[in-house]
């Protein structure tokens, strides 16, 4: 665990650190849709389920992969996006609790709206009404994206 400042918690760690990353690629690494049946307006409810994943530390690099998976009774649509940060200093992320925070507040919240984008663009390629994406809401305890 990385040490913090007396009285300083995880998430004023990351706002110390945030003004010295910078994005450096951002990238659709698969996409698809799969048209199941007729939209049905009374039976169109989506199940959305995003996943993330931190990767390992190298060469300066910080990435995170976050997938989107949405599936309805007339569309299946699957959406895979990675970000990558670099940072002076990327002692911070050995601390997993570190990486989770990040993860919700910052990686996660850069990439929805490419992911809520590509959904929309997706289910317009195969004439399916798209799916609504509310505002994302993250439950404190369940963190957005974990460790490899």
């Amino acid at each position: 665990m990385i040490e913090t400042v007396p009285g300083h918690t995880v998430k004023d760690r990351v706002k110390e650190i945030l003004p010295t990353v910078r994005i450096i690629r951002g990238l659709f690494l698969q996409a698809s849709v799969q048209r199941t049946g007729n939209y049905d307006k009374d039976n169109g409810n989506a199940e959305i389920q995003i996943q993330g994943a931190f990767g390992s530390t190298a060469q300066g690099e910080v990435p995170y992969k976050f997938s989107a998976t949405v599936v309805r009774p007339d569309v299946t649509i699957m959406v895979e996006f990675e970000i990558a940060y670099s940072a002076p200093d990327l002692t911070a992320w050995s601390d997993p609790e570190f990486v989770s925070v990040f993860s919700n507040n910052v990686a996660l919240m850069t990439v929805y709206p490419y992911l809520r984008t590509k959904i929309h663009e997706l289910a317009l390629t195969v004439e399916v009404p798209a799916p609504l994406l509310d505002v994302l809401i993250i439950p404190p305890d369940q963190p957005a994206a974990t460790s490899d």
